[in-house]
């Protein structure tokens, strides 16, 4: 049997007994926190002068756009003015009501044996609703001069019914009366009568005003279109 001496085994004892030495653990456990803490500690500082770079940068463009929002601030309420004098100016344009498409019509239904001397109009609105009143002065003439003048004011009230939907055409109180002249014709002599005729019609809202793309005047009447 052999015989082993371990002559350092009080060395051994020593070391083993240093190794678990709980001051030595506590200070390389401290070590490693201070070296984490330390790593730590730059990666904050590396974010940090990041984000400054950052504000001093939007501080830069800051410093240059605020000299131009001030002044925008300062014109607000020019612009805003602006802006609504435009949009009631806009919704003016939108509203506005053509006289041409009413002299078409009105045209349309003079006929050769009538003649108007005068021609008056006069637009009153009351919010959405333009009222249009015609005032005509003219003479009609045929063998029964009267009777000529009344179907001229039966065809504008026709004529203007059908453009817009309700309109009525009378004479002016005692404003029938025959002439003493008469009018040579197509060959025939007649007698005249002059006459003063009101025609009143209501636009109900901007939408239906009349205009030069689509004139009323240029609408069939249900008899044309039925020919």
């Amino acid at each position: 049997m052999a015989l082993h001496l371990n002559f350092y085994h009080e060395v051994h004892k020593k070391a083993e007994r240093e190794a678990r030495d709980p001051f030595k653990i506590a200070g390389l456990v401290a070590l490693v926190i201070g070296i984490m803490a330390t790593m730590w500690y730059f990666y904050r500082m590396a974010e940090v002068s990041k984000l400054e770079g950052q504000r001093r940068s939007l501080q830069s463009t800051w410093a240059s756009v605020e000299p131009d929002l001030k002044q925008v601030e300062a014109n607000k309420e020019a612009v805003l003015a602006r802006q609504k004098s435009n949009k009631l100016l806009i919704e003016r344009l939108q509203g506005r009501f053509y006289w041409a498409p009413v002299l078409e019509r009105l045209v349309d239904s003079t006929g050769s044996n009538v003649q108007l001397l005068s021609v008056a109009g006069d637009l009153t609105e009351q919010g959405d609703v333009k009222s249009i009143s015609l005032s005509l002065k003219g003479v009609a003439a045929g063998e029964q001069a009267r009777t000529a003048a009344e179907a001229f004011r039966k065809t504008l009230q026709e004529k203007f019914t059908d453009a817009y939907g309700s309109a009525s055409a009378v004479f002016d109180a005692n404003s029938l009366e025959d002439e003493a002249e008469t009018v040579n014709l197509n060959g025939q002599t007649l007698g005249m009568a002059a006459f003063r005729i009101r025609v009143k019609f209501a636009v109900a809202s901007p939408s239906t005003s009349p205009s030069p793309a689509a004139s009323p005047a240029h609408k069939p009447s249900p008899k044309a279109a039925s020919k």
